[in-house]
């Protein structure tokens, strides 16, 4: 059996978050309908998972004693719930080829193909740059392919 004060917090929280709830249902719906339309939902879709995020950290911090706990359990699912909700926007982003989660000085790697240099600047400022978690970007430019393949060698 659960102690009562573990319960009355529970039921505390829950208190709390229910207009999170119903905003994240809404979104859910919403998020269904475009689909089902055929219509982008990326920027919705994002939505749901960091108010979904957001919802499960409340929660746990609500419920948690420990100020220290409380803190991890933030630091360690907030991370991930934004690492989520960019990478499926990205998904939804036709012009990008390939998108890799690397090390180093920046977090992503997008493979892009472009018309040209106007088509690549209303992309980054019109998309790109609206995706959740960007917050800045640098550009490289192919200026001449020299080698490009899709085989793959495995030596013994």
């Amino acid at each position: 059996r659960a102690p009562y004060g573990v319960l009355r917090r529970a039921a505390h929280a829950f208190a709390h978050i229910a207009t999170p709830i119903a905003l994240l249902a809404t979104l859910q719906a919403a998020a269904i309908t475009l689909s089902s339309l055929g219509k982008p939902n990326a920027i919705v879709g994002a939505g749901v998972s960091l108010l979904a995020a957001w919802i499960v950290i409340r929660l746990v911090t609500l419920v948690i004693r420990s100020p220290f706990w409380s803190q991890v359990a933030f630091y360690v699912a907030w991370p991930i719930a934004a690492l989520d909700a960019f990478e499926r926007s990205v998904a939804q982003v036709p012009e990008i080829l390939e998108c890799h989660l690397v090390a180093g000085d920046f977090d992503y790697l997008l493979k892009l193909r472009i018309a040209d240099m106007a088509s690549y600047r209303q992309l980054l400022g019109e998309i790109l740059h609206t995706l959740p978690g960007v917050r800045d970007s640098r550009t490289l430019v192919a200026m001449e392919t020299v080698q490009e393949s899709t085989r793959l060698v495995v030596r013994d």
